[in-house]
């Protein structure tokens, strides 16, 4: 079965972080975790945790009542940027490519 735009762009931006061209900064962190988050998840329930772990649900409720197709396409354009700043065509195509 093909994957799907989302599923290659989360593949994809799981490898950013080995590849020294493709750093995210922090804010493109909470960006796609927010956006990842709500697209298989949906809206945050969970109660706002501790210190280390409020960017991240800070992030992913910021983004709370965004649908879920909204999410992904977020997610993935958001990918298709990182990548493109990084000259990363090969992974662009790929993603693009995908239905």
């Amino acid at each position: 079965m093909a994957k799907g735009k989302f599923e290659l762009a989360a593949e994809v931006a799981q490898k950013l972080p080995r590849r020294a061209s493709l750093k995210r900064s922090g804010e493109d962190e909470a960006y796609l975790y927010a956006y990842y988050m709500q697209a298989t998840a949906g809206d945050n329930t969970t109660p706002r945790p501790e210190a280390s772990l409020k960017p991240k649900w800070d992030a992913w409720n910021s983004v709370k009542g965004t649908p879920k197709a909204t999410a992904c396409s977020m997610y993935v354009e958001k990918v298709v940027a990182i990548l493109t700043a990084a000259g990363d065509n090969e992974s662009k195509r790929r993603i693009e490519a995908a239905k």
